[in-house]
């Protein structure tokens, strides 16, 4: 069985994870609101989550070189123009 490790992406960063068994599983509800009575269905049950707890990774290619080649001056902070091919 491969295990690939779970990933998030946001915006330009790139967070890395794992997935952890939770101790007490949860239950997802619905609830339903009836004239007289309020009553849940449930949904799903969830046994796991991820965690991610790295910091996360900047992600630098051809998109980032977009970015910075956009305003043409140079003197953004953070931002490295590096060239491609």
């Amino acid at each position: 069985m491969i295990q690939e490790k779970p990933t998030l992406k946001i915006a330009h960063h790139l967070l890395e994870g794992k997935l952890v068994n939770l101790q007490k599983p949860f239950a997802v509800l619905l609830r339903n609101d009836g004239t007289d009575t309020v009553s849940f269905d449930m949904v799903a049950i969830v046994k796991q989550r991820l965690v991610f707890s790295k910091r996360p990774v900047p992600i630098v290619g051809a998109s980032a070189v977009a970015l910075s080649s956009s305003s043409g001056d140079g003197n953004e902070v953070g931002v490295k123009k590096r060239k491609i091919g």
